[in-house]
């Protein structure tokens, strides 16, 4: 697994590991639009989309969601409380 620190977690990362069948957790920069070429590549199931703890990023999140339906995994870290959801 890549993990999202330090900008490792790219689509590119996504991937790249995906050769593999290793998981890759996105840098919570990526929009919407960012997601079309690597989903059509490698599907919605090796990666994580992160966001940050905003209304505004949980909105990110769901536009992010709602325009790549083949997303499987969401994060979205309210403060403290992470929440893990899985989207289907």
């Amino acid at each position: 697994m890549a993990s999202n620190m330090d900008g490792v977690g790219t689509l590119a990362m996504a991937e790249s590991l995906h050769e593999h069948k290793m998981f890759t957790c996105l840098v919570k920069s990526y929009d919407e639009s960012d997601f079309s070429d690597t989903v059509g590549k490698i599907g919605g199931n090796y990666f994580a989309v992160s966001t940050g703890t905003s209304d505004k990023d949980f909105s990110k999140l769901q536009r992010i969601i709602n325009y790549c339906r083949q997303c499987s995994y969401g994060r979205h870290d309210p403060g403290v409380n992470i929440t893990w959801r899985r989207y289907c």
